[in-house]
């Protein structure tokens, strides 16, 4: 099961087509820093892509494109397997270390393949 038809039509949507392809969604270059990452919930809503998005977002999103167009064709792969729907979950506490919260995650996995995933910050 794949996306292709999907990632075509976006390709198309935003005039990418002919666009080269890259190995990773994100710029292995950039400089990653702590004032790019949010600080706590209300900072969040001031700084996310959707509020205001400018330059940087559009390359971001472009290069996203450039990404999925070489992706276009994997996808998640289910076989028969006898197995039956699988779910599994991992925690751990306290580790963020701005606010001690902890972090929860979930996998689902049917016929060998991913279905469903979760990564939260738990509430306080």
């Amino acid at each position: 099961m794949s996306q292709a038809k999907y990632i075509d039509d976006l390709l198309r949507k935003f005039n990418m087509e002919d666009a080269k392809t890259v190995t990773t969604p994100m710029d292995p270059n950039q400089i990653l820093t702590t004032e790019m990452c949010t600080k706590n919930d209300a900072e969040r809503s001031e700084i996310q892509f959707n509020n205001n998005p400018g330059k940087l977002h559009w390359q971001a999103a472009k290069r996203i494109l450039r990404y999925l167009k070489l992706t276009r064709d994997q996808g998640i792969k289910f076989k028969k397997t006898g197995e039956p729907l699988t779910a599994f979950a991992d925690t751990n506490f306290a580790s963020c270390t701005s606010d001690r919260r902890s972090f929860t995650g979930f996998v689902c996995k049917h016929a060998g393949g991913a279905i469903w995933h979760c990564q939260k910050h738990q509430k306080k």
